[in-house]
């Protein structure tokens, strides 16, 4: 039996299919392109010039420790390349407890980590130097290839406390000796989105752009020198690198743009409003799976204020009148065809249910969340089409550019992914856009961005 989509969640589909067409994602993109232009030009906490000036060759060899260390997860490898084998690897959750730690136990508590992950692999001190690649997936003032100035963590860390300004291959360096790891040597020191790029560059030559989009939200890409002001690199670049950089790893921190652009629900700007900083990161409330299932639930409560929506339930499910209780997960699977069964086990993860969903549920919830992932996928593809219009704005005209993705919401939302493909293929006429997945990005990156540095550290007189 098909079941017709009520009026009022009618409207809503409406309202969030706007960019559906190629005129409004090309006008967005014009947008889009015209915000990157000024941000490339003025000192703004985005399109932030690395030190990565060079993509691997695809030759790097050798043994390297990679670090990856974001906001709730520690993970650790030994990698061999070119193999790309993992020779060992360890993954740990930084609990409340570690982030509470004082700067010596954090990074002791780094290294104690390391250890543990390398201490059947034969690595002591006697085997001589092993070089690190670390991404450090919070803000840095990068000094060089390998080091930088610790910032502010957020993400729940006081770690930071008083070594905010100082170098952090220093804090770890510190943590390894003290550990009995004093011959691991940091030779690359990167965010996210330039590991993710590194890693894939490393087996597919003509990936130019990475894409993040899983809790967060961000992008990078190569481009010329000559395309950022001087004002964007704030950091003094010493002439051995000055001499030699042609192009740079940019990361864009894609998530703050789109303010006054991207077009908005009534739901979005209630979503907006509740931020701890309303209009801080506009597209990535509109794209990142720590929102995707909120816009649903804050959908689902105007459905079911209307009645179109859980009516046999008395109303909302009172667990529902709670800020993120709908997961991206649970949505991620309601963008699926499900039977009544299904439907109803999902959903009871986020809410009691007194009875089974009705058919008239099942259409209003996927119809929201199917239209909800649907427009965060044509932003996606807007994103990066745009990106790429930046690129060839600049003389990078490539007809293939690889953009290497990862994430939840582009790895799990699988309407997602493929609808954002198939909006790129529209939108770009002869050239070509091709998303290509990177797992394990980071590690690898970390590997390849190690091995890539190794001469320039030596020559730097940094080992």
């Amino acid at each position: 039996m098909t079941v017709t989509v009520p009026p009022f969640t009618s409207s809503i589909l409406a309202e969030l299919s706007v960019l559906a067409s190629q005129t409004a994602q090309h006008e967005l993109s014009d947008a889009l392109l015209d915000a990157f232009r000024v941000h490339l030009e003025k000192k703004t906490p985005t399109m932030l010039p690395s030190f990565v000036h060079r993509l691997p060759t695809g030759k790097e060899s050798g043994t390297a420790v990679a670090i990856d260390l974001g906001g709730s997860t520690l993970r650790v490898a030994l990698m061999e390349l070119p193999s790309r084998e993992c020779k060992a690897r360890r993954e740990w959750n930084i609990d409340n407890s570690v982030k509470q730690f004082h700067a010596v136990e954090f990074f002791d508590w780094v290294a104690e980590r390391t250890s543990e992950a390398t201490k059947d692999t034969g690595i002591v001190p006697e085997t001589g130097e092993i070089v690190v690649g670390l991404t450090w997936s919070f803000p840095i003032e990068q000094t060089s290839l390998w080091s930088g100035n610790v910032q502010t963590m957020g993400k729940g860390f006081t770690t930071y406390g008083d070594i905010v300004g100082t170098d952090l291959r220093e804090h770890l360096h510190a943590g390894f000796r003290r550990k009995g790891l004093s011959n691991l040597i940091i030779t690359a020191l990167m965010n996210d989105t330039e590991s993710v790029l590194l890693s894939h560059a490393y087996t597919h030559p003509t990936t130019r752009v990475s894409l993040i989009c899983g809790t967060g939200f961000n992008a990078a890409l190569q481009l010329p020198i000559a395309a950022l002001s001087a004002v964007k690199f704030e950091t003094p670049r010493p002439e051995s690198w000055t001499s030699v950089a042609k192009h740079v790893l940019v990361n864009t921190e894609c998530s703050m743009f789109g303010g006054g652009i991207l077009p908005l629900s009534e739901a979005d700007r209630e979503l907006d409003e509740a931020a701890d900083l309303p209009g801080f990161q506009p597209a990535e409330q509109l794209v990142s799976g720590q929102y995707l299932g909120e816009i649903c639930r804050r959908i689902f409560t105007k459905a079911a204020a209307k009645g179109e929506l859980f009516s046999s339930h008395a109303g909302l499910p009172k667990e529902l009148e709670q800020r993120f209780t709908f997961g991206s997960e649970v949505m991620a699977a309601f963008e699926e065809d499900l039977t009544p069964e299904e439907a109803t086990r999902l959903f009871s993860q986020c809410a009691k249910l007194h009875s089974p969903l009705t058919p008239e549920d099942i259409t209003v919830i996927t119809s929201i969340c199917r239209a909800v992932a649907s427009r965060a996928a044509l932003v996606l593809a807007v994103m990066v089409f745009t990106l790429c219009r930046l690129r060839w704005e600049y003389g990078q005209q490539e007809d293939l550019t690889g953009v290497a993705y990862c994430g939840s919401v582009v790895e799990k939302h699988l309407t997602v992914k493929d609808q954002c493909q198939k909006v790129l293929d529209e939108l770009c006429g002869g050239k070509k856009i091709v998303l290509e997945p990177a797992p394990d990005a980071a590690l690898l990156g970390s590997a390849v961005g190690a091995l890539m540095n190794l001469k320039e550290a030596r020559e730097a007189g940094r080992k």
